[in-house]
């Protein structure tokens, strides 16, 4: 380990000093060495690195904002290497009983989403949730969209005020229509194993936003939905909820990015 870290070290140092001795150097070549020797600094402790701490040195090491595409190459750099405090989740979500309101839509929602879990009918989605939170349930079923009307703010504000989290989804046609709702099946905790999209939250006046999907699109990441409210505590912010596809990226990279760019984020769901 320690025989590979000094001959790591030992390239990086050589091809630096190459750059520095070059003095038609583009600044690309030199970027891309100041981005290595920040990765080696950074892995060398033999730490894990919360967030926070890669954060605070990647500002004092780089004059730039953490959302950018800099920093999230490092992210991705440090993951690739093992070296981040990666937030550990259930590998297994139970949906053993489900809360569902009793209707032929949520019913079909259950019968796609958790056919074998226990139901549990309740008279409003309010409290079907309030099932889950309190832990008399293992999930719950809401609808979070329809082809005809859009997405349901009500129900997304249900699902951050119980703290829940879309761990699966489907669609319910309507009859003789060609309507749709989706459903999300809702649990207490997120599990990013296998994870092809990721749904976060966060309130903004729309430049970290911009920011943020130029960013994640240069890594191949694709906003799938991006909804949007008024800041019920602040006139002058939006709350915005977006579903990231993935592409290839690993869906606890883009969780430790996120935790380290832009801290005041809430992880709705992976799924």
């Amino acid at each position: 380990m320690g025989q590979n870290t000094a001959y790591a070290e030992n390239e990086v140092f050589k091809k630096n000093f190459a750059i520095a001795d070059d003095y038609g150097a583009t600044a690309r070549a030199i970027l891309s060495a100041q981005i290595e020797e920040f990765v080696l600094h950074m892995s060398k402790s033999g730490e894990r690195l919360t967030p926070a701490e890669v954060s605070r040195v990647y500002t004092e090491f780089f004059d730039d904002g953490l959302i950018s595409d800099i920093f999230f190459d490092i992210c991705r750099r440090l993951y690739s290497i093992s070296v981040l405090k990666i937030m550990q989740t259930d590998g297994e979500i139970s949906s053993s009983s489900v809360a569902f309101t009793d209707n032929i839509f949520s019913s079909a929602a259950v019968e796609k989403l958790c056919p074998n879990a226990v139901k549990e009918h309740f008279s409003d989605f309010r409290s079907a949730c309030e099932a889950v939170f309190y832990e008399k349930c293992d999930c719950c079923i809401l609808p979070v969209y329809g082809t005809d009307d859009g997405f349901f703010p009500t129900f997304f504000k249900l699902i951050k005020a119980y703290e829940l989290k879309i761990s699966r989804v489907c669609t319910v046609e309507k009859p003789s229509s060609d309507a749709e709702i989706r459903y999300a099946l809702l649990t207490r905790s997120v599990n990013f194993d296998g994870a092809e999209r990721i749904v976060v939250s966060f309130a903004d006046k729309g430049e970290r936003l911009a920011k943020l999907l130029a960013v994640l699109g240069g890594a191949g990441c694709t906003p799938a939905f991006i909804y949007s409210f008024p800041d019920v505590y602040n006139t002058d912010m939006t709350e915005y909820t977006v579903c990231l596809r993935l592409s290839d990226l690993d869906a606890r990279c883009l969780a430790f990015f996120l935790d380290a760019a832009l801290p005041a984020h809430t992880v709705v769901g992976a799924f």
